[in-house]
């Protein structure tokens, strides 16, 4: 993938709310989701550099440190906060103490920038929406009973 189609797709979910790091909850997850979708197939973001903030405004500390430019949010990033948001959904009980945040992050990061790619590329916001549903059933299956 282009290091430029990756930055625009990193650029959309930047300003998405709720705030990644704030995320403790499933519903808080699914908002967050849905919003990302909403954000990343509203329009893509410019692809200059000099127009990244250095901190997402609002993001909260503790979390993955903020990028300092926009080849710094790739998929590394977006693995590294969203395996942290679900080990803090595991650690407050919504996910089974025996689930693997680390491989479900991975494997969500993985399908939202694939989700977003094919997006990107149809014109269409049903692939990133498909990958979610998928990511969050996934999740959903691993639950505290």
């Amino acid at each position: 993938m282009e290091p430029k189609t990756i930055d625009r797709l990193s650029w959309a979910l930047v300003n998405v709310q709720p705030k990644l790091p704030s995320v403790t909850s499933p519903d808080q997850l699914r908002s967050w989701a849905d919003a990302a979708v909403e954000q990343a197939t509203a329009g893509w973001a410019p692809e200059d550099s000099a127009q990244m903030p250095r901190r997402p405004e609002g993001e909260a500390t503790g979390g993955p440190a903020a990028p300092t430019s926009c080849e710094a949010f790739g998929l590394r990033y977006w693995e590294h906060a969203l395996t942290e948001a679900l080990a803090r959904l595991q650690a407050r009980g919504h996910l089974r103490p025996e689930a693997d945040v680390t491989a479900f992050g991975s494997a969500f990061a993985a399908l939202l920038h694939g989700g977003l790619l094919l997006s990107k590329a149809t014109g269409s916001s049903v692939p990133v929406q498909a990958a979610l549903e998928m990511a969050l059933g996934q999740i959903g299956a691993l639950g505290a009973e």
